[in-house]
């Protein structure tokens, strides 16, 4: 894969996600390689989560790219969503082996709730939170480490 693929998987992701619609958030889940199993799941079920999306007009910036092994790609971005708050996430991209190789998110396709995985390893077997939840509920001191956190991920290489 490539970052010019990726690149264009999160432009498809973003105006999705855009759309700030139940059906839209359902969709994005659809379009994930776990279907939304993580804390992005929470965007299908909460009243209101899809409101949290950046609306049209606010797509992230990004921050760093790299390939992150095993065919996939990790791009760091950055930006505000739908209700004011500064985001950042590691989004890491795949090829769908079930829908052509359609290039896809491995997981948490809610962007907005600041993905951060625990260390460098990001595909496979890993763990990660996000610094905002799907029900807007937030704890301040966890969400500046969570932020930072999918941040630091532009210092490795």
């Amino acid at each position: 894969m490539t970052e010019v693929e990726a690149t264009e998987a999160l432009h498809g992701m973003v105006a999705l996600a855009a759309q700030r619609t139940p059906d839209a958030m359902a969709q994005l889940c659809e379009a994930s390689l776990d279907d939304c199993a993580g804390f992005s799941g929470g965007v299908i079920h909460a009243p209101g989560a899809a409101l949290m999306a950046p609306p049209a007009g606010g797509p992230p910036s990004v921050l760093c790219s790299r390939d992150v092994g095993d065919g996939a790609w990790m791009l760091v971005i950055e930006g505000t969503d739908g209700v004011g708050r500064g985001y950042v996430s590691q989004v890491v991209f795949v090829r769908d082996p079930h829908d052509d190789g359609r290039v896809v998110p491995a997981r948490e396709p809610a962007f907005w709730l600041g993905v951060a995985y625990a260390g460098t390893k990001v595909t496979g077997s890993t763990s990660w939170s996000t610094a905002y939840s799907a029900g807007g509920e937030t704890a301040s001191e966890f969400t500046d480490k969570m932020l930072g956190r999918a941040r630091a991920a532009c210092d490795h290489g």
